[in-house]
C-alpha cells in the first residue's frame, strides 16, 4: 500500500516536471528516483531534481520549487506534504489516511487479508524446538505460527505431532518422515 502511494507521487512528479520542461521547450522523459530523506523531519520519499537541471537549464531548487507549486494546485492528488529541500521534492506521506485506508481494507476483506500465492509450488521446510516441559506447553501453539503465515501464502505443508515426537512430513520428501524425539 506505501509503495503504491510512493508509485502515485512519483507518477505525478514525472508528469510535471515533464509539462515543465515542455513549457521551457524542452523534451524529456523523466526517469524520477525515489529516495528516502536522511532525517525524518525532511519527509518520507525524497525526489532529486539534479537529473533535470541541465536539460532544462535551471536549477535543481528551481525545478523542485516549480513542481511543488504545480501539483499543490492539482487536484486529485494523494494527502500529504510537499516539501522543497534544497534540490529535492520531498513528501510527508499522510500517514493517518494512509491508516484509514488499511483499516477500510482489513474490514472489507476479513480474515482474507494479506494472503496470496507467492509460495504457491515452494515446499518450506519448519524446524521448532518443543520441549516437553509444564510451562513450554502453555504457550505451545506459538511454534505453528510460522507454517500457518507460509500456508497463508500459499505453500503446502503437512504437519502432525505427537505427544513424544514432532514430526513433519514434506511433499518434496514423500517418503522421508524427519523425527525428533522428545527430551523428557
Amino acid at each position: 500500500m506505501l509503495q503504491r502511494i510512493k508509485n502515485q507521487w512519483k507518477d505525478l512528479v514525472a508528469c510535471e516536471v515533464k509539462a515543465l520542461a515542455a513549457e521551457k521547450g524542452f523534451a524529456i522523459e523523466p526517469d524520477i528516483q525515489v529516495l528516502t530523506p536522511p532525517k525524518p523531519e525532511l519527509g518520507d520519499v525524497a525526489f532529486p531534481m539534479f537529473a533535470f537541471a541541465k536539460a532544462m537549464r535551471m536549477a535543481p531548487p528551481a525545478i523542485a520549487a516549480e513542481v511543488k507549486s504545480r501539483l499543490e494546485k492539482k487536484s486529485g492528488v494523494p494527502s500529504g506534504e510537499l516539501l522543497v529541500a534544497g534540490p529535492y521534492l520531498n513528501l510527508k506521506i499522510d500517514t493517518s489516511a494512509l491508516a484509514g485506508e488499511l483499516y477500510e481494507r482489513v474490514s472489507a476483506e476479513g480474515d482474507e487479508y494479506g494472503k496470496n500465492k507467492s509460495l504457491s509450488g515452494r515446499r518450506i521446510m519448519i524446524e521448532f524446538s518443543c520441549p516437553q516441559s509444564l510451562p513450554h506447553r502453555q504457550s505451545g501453539q506459538s511454534r505453528f505460527r510460522p507454517g500457518r503465515i507460509w500456508r497463508s501464502a500459499g505453500e503446502s505443508k503437512t504437519q502432525t505431532a505427537s505427544e513424544d515426537s514432532h514430526s513433519c512430513r514434506y511433499p518434496a520428501f514423500p517418503r522421508r518422515l524427519q523425527t525428533v524425539p522428545s527430551i523428557r
